[in-house]
């Protein structure tokens, strides 16, 4: 515990020649977990609460990268502290990732005032990565003041970054297809921003669905926040200043209704409840099954055999169970 009391020291002063070191050992160990993962989040759990957290995304090809990098350099020029954190897809096979977005991010690599980690979503679902808000944590209690989160390109129902970041931000391209499937998905519920990329090709159609859609949400709704939905070219920057002053006006304005506070609220409870269920697994559920493993064989193979219904097959493996725990 000592040897975090020190690295907990060097996180909290940005002046420290050793600050940016510190913060990649934190992170390293954020992400490997075990003991010493566990003392350190348990140690910048208090430091935390302070940095703005926003989540960006979207499906594959709409930009993303691009978009976080002109964000960054956006909040740069207003003084804030950037931490970027660019989920990479990972192999099927090895697990390893390019960590590729990065390669768009070069321009701030001489700036101290920006912190990039590349994170490999080894198959996590929802285009995050598996200790991903262990790391937003981190820079968290390290002072950042903003914290942006870049998911691997995802489908239509991936929605989970917004239970780790303060606010989403969905990008959207035309082209890609029916966009109004999109808005069906859950995305229109996440949403705290609508992001139009590659608004040079025209976003005509694509703007008039989603305000549509948006609108339709609000009648249905009453108490429905009102999300801004812009217009953005990432490879020139154009539109990103207003995307930035709409992020500000969407923190003001939650913290102002409330809003912002019951999200907290509810993610918490989502974690807790999430990191039961893994808990639960871990030690009871996993061991019973490995115990079970023949048994698990003899059923399955009735089930393909079409002589045992899923149903019946689940009522002896909970009789089972219960017998366990008596």
């Amino acid at each position: 515990m000592d040897n975090i009391e020190q690295l907990l020291v060097s996180l909290r002063d940005p002046s420290n020649p050793g600050y940016r070191r510190a913060v990649a050992h934190a992170l390293t160990l954020a992400e490997q977990g075990g003991a010493a993962g566990e003392q350190l989040a348990q140690a910048v759990f208090p430091l935390g609460g302070h940095a703005l957290t926003i989540g960006f995304t979207g499906a594959l090809g709409s930009g993303k990268s691009t978009l976080v990098d002109q964000v960054a350099a956006e909040f740069r020029c207003r003084g804030k502290r950037v931490a970027i954190i660019a989920v990479d897809p990972s192999s099927p096979f090895s697990h390893g990732a390019i960590l590729g977005d990065r390669i768009r991010m070069q321009r701030h690599s001489g700036d101290d005032g920006v912190f990039i980690r590349s994170m490999a979503g080894r198959g996590a679902a929802g285009g995050l990565a598996p200790r991903l808000l262990e790391a937003i944590a981190v820079f968290d209690a390290a002072a950042w003041d903003v914290v942006l989160v870049e998911t691997v390109g995802v489908g239509q129902g991936d929605t989970l970054v917004a239970s780790v970041v303060d606010l989403t931000a969905v990008v959207l391209v035309p082209g890609l297809g029916d966009e109004i499937q999109t808005m069906k998905s859950g995305l229109l519920e996440v949403a705290d921003l609508f992001v139009l990329n590659k608004a040079d090709l025209g976003v005509e159609r694509l703007h008039t669905e989603v305000t549509s859609m948006l609108e339709l949400s609000t009648s249905l709704h009453t108490d429905s926040a009102v999300v801004p939905v812009l217009r953005t070219i990432a490879l020139t920057g154009e539109g990103v200043p207003l995307l930035v002053e709409a992020i500000d006006t969407q923190r003001v304005s939650q913290l102002a209704s409330g809003q912002w506070q019951r999200r907290q609220q509810r993610q918490w409870r989502q974690r807790l409840s999430s990191r039961m269920r893994e808990w639960l697994w871990e030690q009871q559920l996993a061991p019973f099954l490995a115990a079970e493993e023949e048994t698990m064989d003899q059923l399955a193979s009735a089930i393909a055999r079409r002589s045992l219904a899923p149903e019946l097959a689940m009522e002896q493996l909970r009789n089972l169970w219960r017998r366990r725990e008596v």
